[in-house]
């Protein structure tokens, strides 16, 4: 039997182009639907249907007509719930600034828990729990570095991304757990080459807590200080002074100081702030993965709409997330980053996901653990 390929945009639009060529002897052997990406960002999907067929014998119209009626109607009932529930989730993932590489990752998950009879397919908020499940598993938080922090946090990335903030924060933050199991003896030490003799913030933090704090501003300083620093039960948090990501000679001369670091012992943290547009954020991320990156604090994170472009940055570098901050209180507004705070962080759903959090688990605090 010979057989016969024939494509189109839809079931219709292929089998109109089949009858045209072949006429009323044309039988269906086999259909396939293909999927290609396209479309604005990469975010939408183009579908297009191949058809199999032969050529039967003539007088078996009567039966064809048949067949082609409960294809199309299966056709037309598949495409309007299913496509509905995944252009839903592309419009979602668009509004909350992910990348088209996150949004494929997240829409080629979905689409096999779609790809049912239109009976089985779940409902539009189902479906919003499918999505935001997928989301959650596409980036990672390091829970074991907020419970178990490495001894050495550095702390890097640009200028006025408010990284003495952050640091002045997870040192108080460590310092002020009741439970023996997360305290943690803290000390500051501050990198930067130009040396200063005015206060920063990040001194009058550890005045204010009565935490040690130490100022280096060459390979030797970081040296002596990370040599005599106390080893159980204590973190030192390194506090990189920013710089212009294009100083190449800052830059590599900061590079050559941090080659001191153990990396056993050291967990070197990017400090980005949800405000940064999506063009520059890669630059940056682009630029400081010289560094051995492996975590990230997200700060503004009251201050903006979304923060899809810094999850979708995390996903594609491999980067973790370790904490958000939303506000100027030490350490009130240092959050451990958590699935609950990143649902809390998206928009345009139909479910509100911090309702629904402390319905399902109590409520929820900023430093819980989930």
């Amino acid at each position: 039997m010979h057989y016969i390929t024939i494509t189109g945009k839809d079931f219709d639009e292929a089998l109109k182009k089949g009858q045209t060529q072949f006429g009323g002897d044309l039988r269906i052997h086999s259909r396939r639907d293909v999927i290609s990406k396209g479309g604005f960002f990469g975010l939408k999907k183009k579908n297009f249907v191949e058809l199999t067929c032969y050529l039967a014998p003539t007088g078996e119209t009567e039966e064809l007509e048949t067949e082609i009626d409960d294809e199309i109607t299966a056709e037309v009932s598949e495409k309007t719930h299913r496509q509905k529930l995944l252009d839903h989730a592309s419009v979602i993932l668009k509004q909350n600034g992910f990348s088209a590489k996150f949004s494929d990752a997240t829409l080629n998950l979905l689409e096999p828990l779609v790809d049912y009879d239109e009976s089985q397919l779940p409902k539009i908020n189902e479906f919003e729990l499918m999505l935001v499940d997928k989301i959650v598993a596409l980036v990672n938080i390091d829970y074991e570095s907020q419970l178990n922090p490495p001894s050495v946090f550095v702390l890097i990335g640009p200028s006025s991304m408010g990284k003495s903030s952050i640091a002045s924060k997870i040192g108080a933050l460590y310092t002020v757990q009741e439970d023996p199991n997360f305290f943690r003896k803290v000390e500051f030490i501050e990198l930067d080459t130009a040396f200063k003799e005015s206060s920063t913030s990040l001194k009058e933090t550890a005045d204010k807590f009565d935490l040690p704090y130490s100022r280096a501003t060459s390979k030797t300083d970081l040296s002596i200080l990370l040599s005599q620093m106390p080893t159980e039960g204590a973190l030192t948090i390194v506090d990189v002074a920013g710089f212009s990501a294009k100083d190449e000679k800052k830059f590599e001369q900061v590079r050559e100081i941090l080659r001191i670091t153990d990396l056993e012992k050291t967990k070197f943290v990017l400090v980005l702030s949800a405000t940064t547009k999506s063009e520059d954020l890669k630059a940056m991320v682009k630029k400081y993965s010289a560094f051995p990156l492996s975590l990230v604090v997200i700060t503004n994170v009251d201050e903006t709409e979304s923060i899809g472009s810094i999850l979708s940055a995390c996903y594609e570098n491999n980067l973790s997330l370790l904490f958000f901050s939303d506000g100027k209180r030490i350490p009130e507004d240092m959050h451990k980053a958590s699935a609950a705070g990143m649902l809390g962080l998206l928009k345009s759903l139909n479910l509100d996901f911090n309702s629904l959090w402390a319905n399902q688990f109590g409520s929820y605090t900023p430093n819980s653990e989930q």
